[in-house]
């Protein structure tokens, strides 16, 4: 047995590159180690990368994306006015709803339709928008993601289970094709986490055993959820080299409970739909080391909430959508302390945001915040605003909505019938359009909020 997941990890090592040409991201394997690499440069040889790479963005936004044009001419400012991180602070902050707004004049005219591509993302914060990438960027985030992936204990040619709210990501059943460049290739599976009970746990964790990865990664509540049940059954995990947990926030009690149940490392990172892998703790656990090769942070105080700072991204590898000093919503600090891992990388600390919470049926199943924004955000009709959905009790729901762009009616009744199917026909959705969605107490907004009772860090 061990002789045949060795010699088949051989042969997806050998067709990896082969295949990854096939799916436009050639040089790949290359990508990633150039990253983890640049994590033990000087600091400046890093900064003097970023000044550069920063520079060649700033003129290719100038000169192809008119949103940036406009913005430099208002401000009398010439791209090499930029010339490096200690001018971004010229430039205004790119928000959430500036790209749903202005999306068009944000994408580059240097890009045909086929050489970028569409994604959407709603977050936690509720903001649903459209974004491009342009094709070539694919193959340095793809290779920054793989990079952490190896921190965790990964590598080319070795299974990785993916715990996950599948609907959200794959669409259709997967053809043979598919499958056969999976097994040579990527080598992931999916465990569909949309909700969890007792049943379903066992059923997951049976399929690791036949499939058996060399680490997971997931968002932290399905992670959380499935250690949880499996705890209680006494079911026991294959043997794993480390778990990535992302998307959500990671509290010490759910770190604790999981590390016990999946007897290795958690490893927090902190990723997004629109700008990718961007931070990720080393097997030191403490903080994230920032992506530097591909992405600058700057910190700003909340405009509503002055004693917090704000998380401000430029996104270094998308030349077909470029993000200019990107309003996150996230919240944290930027340490340039060495780590005694040996990375010169600078790490954020005290990150937070990514609140939501997990929501409970009558009958004891969990539903996953992913799960919600499936269906009450990424599948509605009609375009809207801003979102926060509360749980008041099993079947009585809130869903607050910012009242610009209006709510229509096929909105609510898509809000109503869905929430239906996970609660019970007894559900009542109550929809309130306010001005704005109020922040927690940490400057963030919560997209989903168990007022039943509140996921928390435990005292202390």
């Amino acid at each position: 047995m061990a002789k045949d997941l060795a010699l088949s990890g051989w042969l997806s090592s050998w067709f990896f590159d082969l295949i990854a040409r096939h799916e436009r991201v050639p040089g790949l394997r290359n990508a990633i180690f150039e990253i983890d690499a640049f994590q033990r440069l000087t600091a400046a040889e890093r900064g003097a990368h970023q000044d550069r790479e920063l520079g060649r963005l700033i003129q290719h936004a100038y000169e192809t994306v008119p949103y940036y044009r406009e913005i430099l001419d208002a401000r009398k400012l010439r791209p090499e006015d930029i010339r490096g991180v200690g001018d971004l602070s010229a430039l205004p902050t790119l928000t959430k709803e500036i790209i749903r707004d202005r999306g068009a004049d944000l994408l580059s005219t240097t890009y045909r339709p086929d050489e970028i591509h569409r994604s959407n993302t709603g977050g936690t914060t509720g903001v649903l928008m459209d974004f491009y990438r342009d094709n070539p960027s694919l193959i340095r985030k793809e290779g920054a993601l793989l990079c952490f992936e190896m921190w965790a204990g990964w590598s080319i040619g070795r299974p990785l289970g993916i715990v996950w709210n599948v609907g959200m990501d794959m669409g259709g059943t997967p053809t043979w094709r598919s499958r056969l460049k999976n097994r040579l290739y990527r080598r992931t599976f999916l465990l569909d986490a949309y909700q969890l009970d007792p049943g379903i746990a066992k059923g997951l964790v049976e399929t690791l055993h036949r499939n058996r990865p060399v680490m997971l990664r997931g968002f932290t509540n399905p992670l959380y959820g499935l250690a949880s049940l499996a705890e209680e059954a006494g079911l026991e995990m294959p043997p794993l080299a480390g778990v990535v947990s992302t998307g959500e926030m990671l509290y010490p009690h759910q770190r604790s409970l999981m590390e016990k149940v999946y007897a290795c490392p958690v490893y927090d990172s902190y990723r997004s739909r629109e700008l990718g892998p961007v931070a990720q703790e080393c097997d030191r656990h403490d903080g994230f080391h920032i992506n530097e090769h591909g992405m600058i942070i700057e910190t700003e105080a909340h405009p509503e909430t002055p004693d917090v700072d704000e998380l401000i991204c430029t996104d270094l590898y998308n030349y077909g959508m470029p993000f200019i000093r990107y309003r996150t919503g996230d919240v944290g600090t930027i340490r340039t302390d060495p780590c005694t891992c040996g990375r010169g990388t600078a790490r954020l600390d005290e990150l937070g945001g990514r609140l939501a919470d997990v929501f409970v049926t009558r009958d004891g199943r969990t539903i996953q915040p992913g799960s919600l924004l499936v269906v009450l955000i990424l599948t509605i009709p009609d375009e809207i605003g801003q979102i926060q959905v509360i749980q008041e009790d099993y079947e009585r729901f809130v869903i607050n909505v910012t009242k610009k762009p209006p709510l229509t009616e096929a909105t609510r009744a898509h809000h109503e019938t869905k929430l239906r199917e996970l609660f019970g026909e007894g559900t009542s959705v109550d929809h309130r359009e306010v001005d704005e969605i109020p922040r927690e107490p940490s400057g963030k907004l919560i997209f989903a909020k168990n007022a039943m009772k509140r996921v928390t860090p435990p005292a202390g």
